[in-house]
């Protein structure tokens, strides 16, 4: 009994800590003004070398996606924060010395899925259940997830304009599939881990039952 509350307790903790790393949550609102004296309301998504990506609600509360030239911006109405934000990438992305425009809409995308790609839970956790049943059975999920490609619907990338960017789709992507590679791996160590003490517990009392 004591065997199984222990082995119930590390499969909980280990379940509650893969739940808290994929809550993440970004709700700013940013607010450009125009040349032509209009107001956006919306969220910026990048700042390019000559236009700006953002998101704005539509009347049916979904989301859509536009650009804006930066000439076209009179200024904008930022928070510190995220004025504070935006500029930290600006000068990490465009600031790149000798960096292509290419490259650096790659570089944009791999940072977006470091930051807005967490939708693996059905891969992580389907290896995770399997693995803790049997390792070597898990490897079967675990291999077959991470040498696929994230399903488009579960990328979660930020702004479909982007997204239609060949260069920042392919850095998007490619770092995408890295982290649902580590998450699942992670998983199947977490289960084997759990099997090796659940094995080490189980010797342990079958020694003292003698």
């Amino acid at each position: 009994m004591n065997v199984m509350r222990a082995t119930l307790s590390l499969l909980a903790m280990a379940l509650w800590g893969i739940h808290a790393l994929a809550q993440k949550t970004y709700t700013y609102r940013d607010s450009i003004f125009t040349t032509r004296g209009d107001t956006i309301i919306g969220r910026i998504s990048f700042l390019a070398d000559d236009t700006v990506y953002y998101n704005y609600y539509l009347a049916d509360s979904s989301i859509g996606s536009k650009t804006i030239a930066r000439s076209e911006i009179k200024r904008n109405g930022l928070s510190p924060k995220r004025t504070e934000i935006l500029q930290e990438e600006d000068k990490h992305i465009n600031g790149v010395p000798g960096a292509s425009l290419s490259e650096k809409y790659s570089l944009k995308g791999l940072k977006d899925a470091e930051k807005y790609y967490d939708d693996y839970s059905s891969a992580g956790t389907g290896t995770l259940m399997v693995s803790l049943l049997s390792p070597l059975v898990g490897l079967i999920p675990a291999i077959s997830s991470s040498s696929t490609m994230p399903k488009d619907k579960n990328l979660n990338y930020p702004n479909t304009k982007l997204m239609e960017n060949a260069d920042y789709r392919s850095g998007y992507t490619r770092r995408a599939k890295k982290i649902k590679q580590s998450r699942v791996w992670t998983n199947w160590g977490i289960a084997l881990g759990v099997n090796a003490i659940v094995v080490v517990l189980l010797s342990s009392a079958s020694n003292g039952a003698q």
